[in-house]
């Protein structure tokens, strides 16, 4: 590998604090003292794609190519900066390069398969005139190369997140939920905070056969408590919470039609209202049933009587 100038040393420190104005001044300065120092252009065009935006970017990266056309690091920067001004569909040839000078590095692969999976999607629905459904069969069929590329990369790079990334959407477009899961708990173990894969694990837990409303309430609200950001999160706990009130409608609307009838609450001259207070025994009666719910879902309490946590009474 290529020793760094002292300046650029300098430049990545800024760069891994994010400091990308500061480095820029050094790199510019380096660039102008050193025309040739491929390094020097790559990380110049990694600050500009955050301080200016990817066409910036492009031509730091086409400046370093011109001088090392199979440097590594320069092809990258390359399609990185292509994803995000072109899209994905122009790009496959570059990452391919990538993956030549490179045969061993993961995250390249991962990023070919990526690419190579989207535009075989997109060739897929237009030789369908923008119609039709995928079914699962299709999408198998049509990222099989993707799918082979993505299992190369976890291969090369047992712990890169993005290689599991890649893997997991292609197997869960295929409906190959044996190995999305597989993934998913991979990538839960080298990133157990994973924002993805936690939503998708707690929906397939909350939406399993014999899982209460309460239940999955409670797993919404622990995977939000990670991810309080999470509008996805939010709406799928709304959803849960409505699911469990929906469960006592009819017990908190009975509450009010007994006590209402015990009282009468619309008396005629033939019944009139009886006179407040109610006989004790009367008013025990009218709140006899009372909602109530709890993690094993709703039901009925004696008002004034609760029953004791671990009580089989509770169930």
């Amino acid at each position: 590998m290529t020793e760094l100038h002292p300046t650029v040393e300098q430049a990545q420190a800024l760069i891994d604090f994010e400091r990308y104005d500061q480095a820029l001044a050094l790199l510019g300065r380096r660039v102008a003292e050193d025309p040739d120092d491929v390094r020097a252009w790559v990380k110049l065009g990694y600050c500009r794609f955050h301080t200016d935006g990817p066409k910036q970017a492009l031509e730091a990266a086409d400046e370093a190519l011109e001088i090392a056309p199979e440097d590594y690091g320069a092809l990258m920067l390359r399609a990185q900066a292509m994803t995000d001004d072109e899209g994905w569909l122009n790009v496959e040839p570059v990452l391919r390069e990538a993956v030549r000078v490179a045969p061993h590095d993961s995250y390249a692969r991962a990023m070919l398969a990526d690419a190579v999976w989207r535009v075989a999607l997109v060739r897929f629905a237009l030789a369908r005139g923008g119609g039709g459904k995928l079914t699962a069969a299709d999408a198998d069929r049509v990222s099989r190369e993707a799918a082979d590329l993505a299992m190369e990369a976890l291969c090369l790079g047992p712990e890169d997140i993005y290689a599991h990334e890649v893997a997991q959407r292609i197997a869960s477009a295929s409906v190959n939920e044996t190995v999305s899961d597989q993934l998913d708990e991979a990538i839960l173990r080298i990133d157990p905070t994973h924002f993805e894969a936690v939503a998708r694990q707690t929906k397939k837990a909350a939406q399993a056969p014999g899982v209460s409303a309460a239940q999955a309430a409670e797993l919404y609200a622990d995977a939000l408590a990670g991810h309080p950001e999470s509008p996805s999160m939010q709406q799928q706990l709304d959803q849960a919470t409505y699911r469990l009130l929906r469960g006592t409608r009819w017990l908190a609307l009975l509450c009010l039609i007994v006590p209402a009838a015990m009282i009468n609450l619309f008396p005629s001259d033939d019944q009139p209202s009886p006179e407040l207070p109610l006989p004790i025994g009367q008013r025990l009666w009218s709140i006899v049933i009372m909602p109530r719910s709890g993690p094993s879902g709703p039901g009925v309490a004696i008002a004034g009587f609760e029953p004791a946590r671990g009580s089989t009474s509770a169930r």
